[in-house]
């Protein structure tokens, strides 16, 4: 004969692990979730570093910078972040001799 209170220990600890592994599958549905827009968001910010980066080149930094009402820091940034982007992204489509 066992012991009720020895069942309804094993019951309770059954029913903990399976909350913990809903709420841990949850957590890294969760986690997924987050990267994929997080992945959207950084395509967007180089976007907008580029679009920067050229009204920059049009009407300079200083400008750019009061035309955005935005530091110039941001913008030195963001020309920065765009130029660095284009010699990665050139290396990567040079063809092979």
């Amino acid at each position: 004969m066992t012991h009720p209170t020895r069942e309804n220990t094993r019951r309770r600890l059954q029913e903990a692990q399976r909350a913990e592994t809903v709420a841990l599958a949850d957590t890294t549905k969760a986690y997924a979730s987050r990267a994929r827009v997080q992945q959207r968001v950084d395509a967007a910010d180089q976007k907008i570093a580029v679009a920067i980066a050229k009204l920059a080149e049009v009407s300079g930094v200083d400008r750019a910078a009061q035309l955005l009402d935005q530091p110039l820091g941001v913008v030195k940034r963001a020309v920065n972040s765009s130029s660095r982007n284009r010699t990665r992204d050139g290396a990567e489509h040079q063809p092979s001799p």
